[in-house]
């Protein structure tokens, strides 16, 4: 182990917590994700996007309200403290610790020194256009002038890194560079459905037959209290009634599945089958609802329709050629 700025850099494999480096674009989400999904058991993500979404409901769609308050550094002092709370139950717990922010200054990486655990640098070294490309590609963008200040404070946190002797050439497991890192290219994912099969629609809860009442996003202990949409229940018995078969799919963890099931059944919502995340799964919604399509719908059910609100979902349900039923004029991005 090698300790410098005060992190204590791990040559092994074994590492309790990552830290992920680059500016907009350059694919840290992504990489958390796949780095997730070699040991989600033992493994969490945490990012300062994640805790503004939790406590004060920003995201994507509406961030740059968020940077124009006032309060802004007394909101931004919150996420650390949080930040701080969650790497703290994660290392405490024994957890591999992924920290998904952009970290694009020297005192930023040094501030983890107080964990004083093996840590790892994994630093996207993506070129420019090659992040402004992905930039492009998002329904929310961050926009050309956001990502090249951004690229500017990258360069100068690489010289900063040389002049404290983290060198880029990979000499030790405490840095790895990713550079140009090659992710997997986007494919036609379009599948043909058998109109012979028995037909069904699939359904979103939360914002579409559910709508929240008297609880934050993941107080999942309190989803008996959301409030139905009678607008979307009377759509959903309608095909109930018809002989289609109705499917479920929520993003919500599956800590609140029974609450959930009891939920649609108080409320008169006539369906099939309910499908939910697992337990702790932190994929996307989009990743999620597409493995449940393809392990418990394609090839048993002709789906004629899906109800959803999130403009992730709705896109990969685009991909996939299935109609969609956005129940959100302006359709959520986060």
């Amino acid at each position: 182990k090698i300790t410098i700025m005060g992190l204590l850099l791990n040559k092994m494999t074994e590492t309790n917590l990552t830290l992920l480096v680059g500016i907009s674009g350059s694919g840290k989400t992504t990489l958390a994700h796949k780095l997730w999904e070699e040991d989600p058991k033992n493994t969490v993500i945490v990012s300062r996007d994640k805790i503004r979404e939790l406590l004060f409901s920003y995201t994507e769609s509406n961030i740059i309200d968020y940077y124009g308050r006032k309060d802004i550094q007394s909101l931004e002092n919150k996420v650390s403290e949080y930040l701080h709370h969650l790497i703290v139950i994660g290392l405490n717990g024994n957890k591999k610790v992924i920290v998904d922010n952009t970290h694009l200054k020297l005192s930023y990486l040094e501030h983890y020194h107080k964990y004083n655990v093996p840590t790892r640098l994994i630093i996207l070294n993506q070129d420019l256009e090659f992040c402004l490309d992905n930039d492009s590609q998002r329904e929310r963008k961050v926009g050309k002038e956001v990502i090249k200040k951004q690229f500017n404070q990258y360069k100068t946190l690489m010289n900063d890194l040389v002049l404290h002797k983290i060198f880029m050439d990979n000499s030790y497991k405490g840095v790895t560079i990713y550079k140009n890192y090659e992710f997997k290219t986007k494919v036609d994912k379009k599948i043909i459905q058998n109109d012979l099969l028995p037909k069904a629609i699939i359904c979103d809860i939360d914002g579409c037959l559910a709508k929240m009442s008297d609880r934050s996003p993941y107080e999942w202990n309190k989803v008996g209290n959301d409030e139905v949409q009678d607008h979307i229940k009377n759509i959903v018995n309608f095909y109930y009634e018809n002989n289609y078969k109705v499917f479920i799919f929520t993003g919500r963890d599956g800590s609140c599945f029974e609450l959930t099931e009891q939920w649609l059944k108080d409320n008169n919502v006539k369906f099939d089958y309910l499908f939910s995340r697992k337990e702790k799964d932190q994929r996307k919604d989009s990743i999620i609802k597409e493995e449940l399509f393809r392990e418990n719908v394609l090839d048993n059910y002709y789906v004629e329709m899906v109800i959803d609100d999130r403009m992730q979902v709705i896109r990969m349900w685009n991909n996939l050629g299935l109609t969609v039923l956005s129940n959100n004029s302006l359709a959520k991005e986060f």
